[in-house]
């Protein structure tokens, strides 16, 4: 069982005394001590692991070297802000695309995506409100279906409804998806929307948040 550091962390540290005063600004010292009595409190009561099994990350073998990459799982928070997307007109080419986001140069693996966007209608050939479909692709939509690279970050498409009276709430949280091969090309992140035949040409603004995490495997 890990043992308690000999004193409880008061303030002092490896460079300073709290009995000489407040210390307003603790430097690494100080969180190294915190951090290990945690720990050690999180020992005793059977909760996670000490700290030298949580940094151990395996044994490399001969003439190898390593570097340890522990921030590899990352998360964006694209904002978006009256993003006007254009829908073309067309018998079944009634779409529309946004680029909002690039992943870096590496094969890329989403774990997930959480889409919080309201979508207004502004198109003068609409209707009072328009019925469609959205999705996350890596290239921008040129069917009405949204198949393939339509969709390449959310596995499918949902349905959407648009007014010109109020914007129209969309909440939806993608699928894990399959590795993309970003080693040539980094992966874009196109917001698609195609519309139902018969909708017409407009414009639909979007507002809100796409939240997208995932994990950069590496690049060559």
């Amino acid at each position: 069982m890990t043992s308690y550091p000999t004193s409880v962390w008061d303030g002092d540290s490896g460079n300073r005394d709290s009995d000489d005063g407040n210390n307003r600004a603790p430097d690494y010292r100080d969180w190294d001590r915190l951090i290990s009595e945690i720990a050690a409190v999180q020992s005793q009561l059977g909760l996670g692991i000490d700290a030298e099994s949580a940094a151990a990350i395996g044994v490399v073998g001969t003439s190898v070297t390593e570097v340890s990459n522990r921030g590899c799982v990352q998360q964006v928070i694209l904002t978006l802000t009256d993003i006007a997307i254009t829908i073309v007109d067309g018998t079944t080419k009634e779409v529309g695309s946004a680029l909002i986001h690039t992943f870096p140069a590496g094969a890329t693996k989403v774990l997930g995506v959480v889409v919080d966007l309201d979508l207004t209608c502004t198109g003068a050939d609409f209707a009072a409100s328009g019925v469609g479909d959205y999705a996350l692709g890596s290239a921008a939509a040129t069917d009405q279906a949204l198949t393939g690279t339509d969709l390449t970050w959310s596995t499918d498409s949902a349905a959407i409804t648009v007014t010109i009276a109020a914007p129209q709430a969309l909440h939806d949280m993608g699928e894990t998806v399959a590795i993309y091969d970003g080693t040539s090309t980094p992966g874009p992140v196109y917001l698609n929307l195609a519309m139902d035949a018969g909708e017409g040409a407009g414009e639909i603004t979007a507002n809100g948040t796409v939240t997208i995490t995932f994990v950069n495997l590496g690049d060559y």
